[in-house]
């Protein structure tokens, strides 16, 4: 293999080795962990000692700052998101697999990691850093040395040059981005197999693959897995709106309906200020769109959830008496 890009060839690697000292720089004196990273990283131990059944409840960001905030969700999100591409770098570096890894190592590296690998904005010496002087807050200098090697042996897969390519071709050397792109790798790092690689790539579990593959084709498998990764847009209903829309929103395809892309701050201030507007996908917004012609003097929403489609029909019918329940 010349490239990496190949499908077929041995995978040039050798593992770490932890216990030598040679290869671990010198660990800093403990200076304070920054709150975010803070949370960010204790969200994601906390994980890890339930994986690989990982929990849905959402990150506990009260008290932070709102960049604070902004970061610890980024951090987190991006390991929750690519867990299973995160953790098979990971186990690539560590030099025995079976080897038990304290939760709180292990939440450090997958947040050092997805700094490193997914947030390109990030210095990869603060990522690598902070998550070490963390974890040997949290669990220790054994855990902290560990969790260096590990993260310094991911920085190297980092290239500094070609960090980026405009399309995923499913190479060896290749992280699908959610852009469609891809990430590069300075290795060879992803398994020849084409369906463990794809289930390391889109961190799609390979039980679900395989169940996927009995009745759709591999192409297919394929396509869902790769969905997987798009981060989705927040879409607004407007279609009752009152007064102009400000900058950071743009028209969606679907009429009634705009795109947000302005800041999280700036979205909290819009649903906060304006009852005219709020969050909906255009998949929810349809239901009640496609009853517009009536003129209901009652009508009962059996199941409203959250209340969003709820409040569609309050805009939408605003002589109607409503009932809104959910169990």
């Amino acid at each position: 293999m010349r490239d990496g890009r190949g499908t077929a060839g041995p995978i040039d690697f050798k593992p770490p080795r932890l216990g030598s000292r040679p290869q671990l720089q010198r660990m800093r004196p403990e200076r304070p962990i920054d709150p975010a990273r803070d949370v960010a990283l204790a969200g994601l131990a906390a994980q890890a000692r339930v994986f690989p059944d990982l929990t849905i409840a959402p990150l506990d960001t009260e008290g932070l700052l709102p960049l604070d905030e902004a970061f610890a969700h980024a951090v987190y999100d991006a390991a929750i998101r690519r867990w299973l591409t995160i953790r098979y770098l990971i186990d690539r570096m560590l030099q025995d697999a079976e080897r038990k890894v304290d939760h709180r190592a292990m939440g450090a590296m997958v947040g050092g990691a997805a700094q490193l690998l997914f947030l390109d904005r990030v210095p990869a010496h603060a990522a690598v850093d902070t998550s070490v002087e963390w974890a040997k807050a949290k669990a220790g200098g054994g855990a902290a040395r560990l969790v260096n090697a590990v993260l310094r042996r991911i920085a190297e897969l980092v290239p500094h040059e070609e960090r980026r390519r405009p399309t995923y071709s499913d190479g060896l050397d290749e992280l699908p981005a959610a852009d469609g792109g891809a990430l590069v790798l300075s290795q060879a790092m992803m398994p020849p197999d084409p369906m463990q690689r794809l289930s390391v790539a889109t961190s799609v579990p390979i039980d679900l693959l395989r169940s996927w593959s009995k009745n759709l084709s591999l192409r297919e498998a394929r396509r869902l897995a790769m969905h997987t990764l798009v981060q989705p847009p927040i879409i607004l209903n407007t279609a009752h709106a009152q007064a102009p829309l400000p900058r950071d929103v743009q028209p969606h395809n679907l009429p009634g309906h705009h795109v947000f892309t302005g800041p999280h701050a700036s979205l909290v201030a819009l649903l906060r200020d304006r009852g005219d507007v709020w969050v909906q996908d255009p998949a929810s917004s349809l239901g009640v769109g496609s009853v517009l012609d009536l003129t209901p003097r009652l009508i009962v929403d059996a199941c409203a959830g959250m209340g969003t489609k709820t409040r569609q029909l309050a805009a939408a019918f605003p002589n109607a008496r409503i009932i809104a329940t959910d169990v």
